[in-house]
């Protein structure tokens, strides 16, 4: 016949409770090193919900054009109301895998993607493909600068985690837009 009471039978092991106080013991130890005060949320600047351009088209009205982190798609939206006007890069001509960032420079929009590893060059505003910039199979881009050298030329610093475990490195990239031939 067993001595244990039945009322501390369902109580489970020793070790689940000893587990679990640690556990607590860690977590009281983690506010107590913190110091007196609410628990404060971090702030907005480390939070990406990703990259957002804005412009005023030709008939005045502003718009967006706004990148989901790790998006396979840029949409173009009303900025007054909000309402989604374009949606670009799901189908047809522009593809994009793992957007990691927008930057616009000159008449052209550069978006970094880190899937494809590459630098995808737009027309603006009128959001065309223009060209692609290869950045090699092992980076993977998760941000990006660009600024005009010139005219026709552009500057792009990208910034890429290496795939093969090396850090993060800035690479240089000039592009420069070729003249398109007369037909």
């Amino acid at each position: 016949m067993s001595t244990r009471s039945p009322a501390l039978a369902h109580r489970g092991h020793p070790r689940l409770w000893a587990g679990a106080l640690s556990v607590l013991a860690l977590l009281v130890i983690a506010v107590i090193a913190r110091g007196p005060g609410p628990i404060q949320p971090a702030p907005p600047s480390t939070v990406h919900v990703g990259d957002v351009l804005h412009w005023r088209a030709p008939q005045g009205a502003e718009r967006l054009l706004v990148a989901a982190p790790g998006g396979d798609a840029l949409t173009v939206y009303d900025a007054a109301s909000g309402a989604p006007l374009r949606r670009l890069g799901s189908a047809g001509r522009l593809h994009f895998a793992g957007i990691a960032a927008l930057a616009r420079a000159g008449s052209f929009v550069f978006v970094a993607e880190r899937q494809n590893h590459r630098v995808q060059v737009l027309s603006w505003p009128a959001l065309k493909p223009v060209a692609k910039v290869n950045l090699g199979p092992r980076a993977w881009p998760t941000d990006l600068r660009v600024r005009q050298a010139g005219a026709g030329r552009y500057r792009m610093e990208v910034q890429v985690q290496r795939l093969d475990g090396a850090g993060t490195r800035r690479l240089h990239v000039d592009w420069q837009r070729q003249a398109l031939a007369a037909r």
